[in-house]
């Protein structure tokens, strides 16, 4: 007689099967083809075998692993559907979101007193009663 799994066994399993998902989604690398490539059914194939596919120049493929000079990567077979291959890196250049360049600035404070008026952009205008809550302020102060 088989045993069954606690209660909330499955919850916490398809909780961490979403929290994985997430967690590999946010930084999924992308390979870009630059030159027609042979993608293969292994890791370094023998020289007598013949590619699964070959992917044309601007072909974007997703990346599931790396051993070496071979990438394993995803794609979409016309045929079978989505499928997994490899391919030598000379062929592509690998994209990592997580590196891609930012802006990170860090912007200087606007002294408050220097605002005036004239010199805001129009989304960045003080609201007109601004200078009448002003002074209720500093008489609250008092």
């Amino acid at each position: 007689m088989m045993r069954r799994p606690p209660q909330g066994f499955a919850a916490l399993i398809a909780a961490f099967v979403v929290v994985l998902a997430f967690a590999t989604a946010g930084f999924a690398q992308t390979a870009t083809v630059t030159k027609n490539a042979p993608i293969y059914g292994q890791q370094n194939p023998p020289a007598s075998m013949s590619p699964v596919r070959v992917a044309a120049v601007g072909t974007v493929l997703k990346v599931v692993g790396q051993e070496g000079e071979w990438l394993q990567v995803q794609f979409q077979d016309p045929q079978l559907g989505e499928r997994t291959g490899w391919v030598r890196s000379e062929f592509v250049t690998v994209r990592r979101p997580e590196l891609e360049p930012m802006d990170l600035s860090v912007k200087a404070p606007v002294p408050h007193r220097a605002l005036h008026r004239a010199q805001l952009s129009q989304p960045e205008r003080l609201p007109r009663d601004w200078r009448r809550r002003q002074r209720l302020r500093r008489l609250r102060n008092k």
